[in-house]
């Protein structure tokens, strides 16, 4: 998320100097959504995690030597045939 931040937040601001006046309202705005996103982020939720520990994972929480659920489902097959690529068949 903030590599997408770093993109997205400096472009909106260049909106106002441009042709659709609607467009122009936009811009200074829309900047503001990507960077209360990242502050969240980055400050917020890392003091949640850190407050709340792993009940903040209701009704999935996890435990110490739980049997690893990623593995189970067509998800995961999909994702392993993914990871595996065309060169490797």
């Amino acid at each position: 998320m903030p590599a997408s931040n770093v993109t997205v937040v400096p472009a909106l601001p260049t909106l106002p100097v441009a042709s659709i006046p609607s467009t122009r309202i936009l811009g200074v705005a829309a900047a503001t959504d990507p960077v209360c996103a990242l502050l969240f982020a980055l400050l917020v939720l890392p003091a949640a995690l850190a407050a709340c520990g792993r009940g903040l994972f209701w009704p999935f929480v996890p435990h110490v030597g739980d049997v690893d659920r990623a593995g189970i489902g067509g998800w995961h097959r999909l994702a392993r045939g993914v990871a595996r690529g065309p060169c490797s068949r």
